[in-house]
């Protein structure tokens, strides 16, 4: 499966399975989210946190993107700045590159054509907004907590007391 068909798959899943479980999801779908925020986002969606490197900061998340092609298109370059907010133009700017889109694009330094892209094949930019906050909510337990185990952890009996 390639990795744009399993980024979108994650994203629809967790995202809907969290949309309907969180007590907060009004509230989450109202704050502000970062590039940065969005490049950890992304990547730890897909499973990819082992192939980003030493670097595991947002701007190490952020590179690891960009090297595959996948950055905000801010004045004109393509480029991530970690701590600038994301606003619509900017996601469906990522949306488009991440699920390969980017042939349909006619002007790649126009962000209006990416926002057309995405209208033109129904993606909802405020639901793939709405996901991404539920996501970043689960970004901070793992945080917190840890990540989830990856195979089942099996007991051991204890001996005495």
């Amino acid at each position: 499966m390639s990795l744009r068909i399993k980024l979108l798959a994650i994203l629809c899943i967790v995202g809907s399975m969290l949309a309907s479980a969180s007590l907060y999801a009004e509230e989450a779908e109202e704050q502000a989210f970062t590039q940065g925020q969005l490049a950890v986002a992304i990547v730890r969606s897909l499973g990819l946190e082992n192939e980003v490197g030493f670097d595991q900061s947002e701007q190490g998340y952020a590179t690891f993107l960009q090297a595959r092609g996948i950055a905000p298109l801010i004045k004109g370059e393509f480029m991530w700045d970690v701590n600038a907010d994301v606003d619509r133009e900017i996601l469906a700017v990522i949306v488009v590159q991440a699920l390969g889109l980017r042939s349909y694009v006619q002007d790649h330094l126009n962000i209006a054509h990416y926002v057309a892209v995405c209208e033109d094949r129904d993606i909802s930019i405020e639901d793939v907004r709405k996901v991404l906050s539920n996501i970043f909510v689960v970004n901070v337990l793992v945080d917190i907590v840890g990540p989830l185990p990856t195979e089942p952890t099996t007991l051991t009996p204890t001996v005495g007391f």
